[in-house]
This record gives C-alpha cells, sequence and structure tokens, in this order.
C-alpha cells in the first residue's frame, strides 16, 4: 500500500490542564492546608503533542483516538484540523473527553493527575486501519496500557500491519514502567521497531542501573533506541552504533511535552533518511526549546 502519511499517533486524545507552581518556595506547605494562585492554560495535549510537533516540522501526520461529546473534545478534535493533522477520532456519548492537570514545581518538574475519560473506550473499530498501514511510522504509548480494551485494539491494529510500518513506543512514566513492566517487554520484542523512553523508564522497565546495560537490555529486542537524559542530552543506539548526544544548555521553565517534541524529532529525522546522530540532534535541539515556555505546546516553525 501507498504510504502517503508519515506518522500516525494512536492513543491518549487528552485536553491538558497546566498549572504553574514555579513561584511557590515550599510546596509541602500546600499539603497542609495551604493556598496559592496560578495562571492555568488549557490546550489540546496527550499522544497528539507527537502528532502536531510532527506536524509542525513539516510531515503528513495522523492521530486516532476517542473523545467524548464535550466542550473539550470539540476543542481537541478542532486542534487536529487546524494544525493539519488527519483526524480518525471517534466521539463517545458515555464519556467526557480525557484530560491531564499538570503541575509544573519550581525547576521545570512536573506532576500528572489524568482523568482517562474516552479513551478508555478506544476500540479497534475506532480505528482506521488502511490510515494505519498507509503510515511510514506508527506511535503509540505506555499509558493505553491502562486501559484494557484500548491497548487490545492499540495492539490488535498494530499485528494487522506489515513489515514495511515501523512501531515507535514510549512507556510513558516510570510507574507505568514498574507497573506493565511484563506487558511493555512483551510488547516491545513482539512489535517494537524504536523505543523512545527517558532514563527513569528505563530503569524501571529493565532493571538495570548503567545506561550501558540498559541500552544492551533493550537492543535485544528492538532495533533502535533512543535514551532521553535531561539536562545531559540523549544517547541513540542501534545494534551497529551509539551516539552520545548533548542538549542544548538552557534554563528550563517547563518540561512538559519536551519528551513528546523528542520522538517528534527522531521520528522526522529518521523519515528524512538522516544518520541516528543527526537525527537525534534535531530531536535534542526541538526539546531543549520547549522546556523554556509555559505548556506542552511551542510552535518550532516560527
Amino acid at each position: 500500500m501507498e504510504k502517503n502519511i508519515d506518522l500516525i499517533v494512536i492513543g491518549d486524545a487528552m485536553v491538558d490542564v497546566v498549572l504553574p507552581l514555579t513561584d511557590i518556595e515550599d510546596i509541602r506547605s500546600l499539603s497542609q492546608g495551604g493556598v496559592t494562585n496560578t495562571r492555568m492554560s488549557i490546550s489540546p495535549g496527550g499522544a497528539a503533542n507527537v502528532a502536531y510537533y510532527m506536524s509542525k516540522l513539516g510531515g503528513r501526520t495522523a492521530f486516532t483516538g476517542r473523545i467524548g461529546d464535550d466542550y473539550y473534545g470539540r476543542l481537541f478534535a478542532d486542534d487536529l484540523t487546524n494544525h493539519g493533522i488527519t483526524a480518525n477520532v471517534s466521539t463517545d456519548p458515555n464519556e467526557n473527553t480525557g484530560v491531564v492537570h499538570v503541575l509544573v514545581f519550581p525547576g521545570g518538574e512536573r506532576f500528572f493527575i489524568d482523568d482517562r475519560g474516552a479513551n478508555a473506550n478506544l476500540a479497534y473499530e475506532d480505528i482506521d486501519l488502511n490510515m494505519v498501514k498507509s503510515s511510514r511510522f506508527v506511535y503509540f504509548l505506555g499509558y493505553s496500557f491502562q486501559d484494557e480494551l484500548a491497548i487490545r485494539s492499540i495492539i490488535r491494529a498494530i499485528d494487522d500491519i506489515s513489515g514495511d510500518t515501523r512501531v515507535v513506543f514510549n512507556p510513558g512514566a516510570p510507574n507505568l514502567a514498574t507497573r506493565f513492566r511484563k506487558e511493555f517487554i512483551d510488547t516491545i520484542r513482539e512489535y517494537v521497531d524504536i523505543i523512545i523512553l527517558n532514563e527513569a523508564e528505563a530503569k524501571y522497565l529493565t532493571q538495570c542501573d548503567s545506561n550501558e546495560d540498559i541500552l544492551s537490555f533493550l537492543l535485544t529486542m528492538t532495533n533502535i533506541v533512543a535514551l532521553t537524559r535531561g539536562e545531559l542530552g540523549s544517547i541513540v543506539a542501534s545494534k551497529n552504533e551509539m551516539h552520545f548526544i548533548e542538549a542544548p544548555l538552557v534554563e528550563p521553565v517547563d518540561t512538559t511535552g519536551a519528551g513528546d517534541a523528542y520522538s517528534a524529532g527522531l521520528i522526522y529525522g529518521l523519515r528524512q533518511g538522516w544518520d541516528l546522530r543527526k537525527a537525534g540532534g534535531s530531536a535534542s535541539k526541538i526539546a531543549s526549546r520547549v522546556v523554556t515556555y509555559l505548556g506542552a505546546r511551542v510552535d518550532i516553525s516560527a
């Protein structure tokens, strides 16, 4: 089948509600009945952030997911259209659209509180298999493993595609890498060509301490590993090569969305036929730009 889509993202249709707590000197005081003020921002997010950044880079991009019949759902669907992302989105009349409340702490680190909403009901019939087969890359995250129906539907769709579509996986969070360790490993071994993850996720997933052991473990199951390391940059490796990628020196404001931007940048580079060093370097630069702004979305085309 002709590949007329560079990347399709399957998974969480979420709206991000970002709550900066960056001016608080003592976070612990909040748990003791403290009060603080902030200025929230609302934007479509979840797995669609990867599609957003891929589209901004110039890639032909699609997104598959499930939303509720509500304001947030319409906001999410309109956002896909506005950014040139082909939408394969189903509406669930019985559930709200998924919401992520993002608490951003001093130094840019963050904490997520999710309401999965309609994402839990993503069915195999919701996924346009022709669209998936028409894509060069398919991307999904470990978040979907929280919903039995959704992950079963995604895996079934991936199982239906041919070997000329490359499958990319991101565990999503360290605690998910622990909770679903066996499921992640089985899925990576069976389906995944490229895994992108941070050091915390990698340590929980592999139960290895050193990056060398982490990479050795993962490369027995997949072809390419991108290990992100925050301000230290990233390591991008295959069975035959390994590259240490430096990150540009920046002052982080909010790390939300940096991993999504990195994933999109790496996939875009591989789609362009770049070698691992060039693709990883480009991804690192894009992610470093994102962390200098509040929220998960930055107009990197500007």
